[in-house]
């Protein structure tokens, strides 16, 4: 869920697994919409008027490792089209392992999980907008939909089919 500037008023966006434009939809519609500009990605999420779109494609090749979010405010923003001084950019997580399989928001961070390993990025100041360090190198996410929010945290299932659980505020997962 995110707020669209452009129709001033709360709208969902969904990404598909298999590159596909993102797609947007709003509540006064009975039909799905491409979100223009925005990258073909498997995974999506907002956070702190950002959205962003992680394991991208493009016509230069497949960045499995890529996190790209729009400009803060405006959803349909992104690098492609955005204006000098925006907010919109990219970060390639060259040194994760595996290729990223979900993004979440959860407190005051971004937990994007690869099938290997976990980061968390967090604000900075412009002009980058994200830093995304690892903080889990021993557990990953494969299964991308079991990722879930929980009051005490996100949970998921492991590689080795435990349930692990990255508690609020906890630097590892247990």
């Amino acid at each position: 869920q995110a707020y669209y500037d452009t129709g001033d008023e709360m709208c969902a966006i969904l990404a598909a697994p298999s590159y596909q434009s993102l797609y947007i939809w709003q509540a006064n519609t009975v039909v799905f919409s491409t979100l223009s500009n925005a990258p073909r990605a498997k995974f999506v999420s907002s956070f702190d008027n950002f959205l962003l779109a992680a394991n991208i494609a493009t016509s230069g090749g497949t960045f499995v490792q890529r996190v790209e979010w729009s400009d803060r405010g405006s959803i349909a923003t992104w690098l492609t089209n955005a204006p000098v001084g925006s907010l919109a950019g990219y970060a390639d997580l060259l040194d994760m392992k595996g290729a990223i399989t979900r993004l979440i928001g959860h407190d005051n961070r971004v937990v994007v999980f690869s099938d290997q390993e976990i980061w968390a990025g967090g604000r900075v100041d412009w002009p980058a907008s994200f830093d995304f360090q690892p903080i889990d190198r021993s557990v990953g996410a494969p299964f991308s939909w079991t990722v879930a929010r929980t009051r005490q945290g996100l949970i998921w299932l492991g590689k080795d089919f435990n349930v692990y659980l990255l508690a609020k505020g906890a630097a590892q997962a247990e």
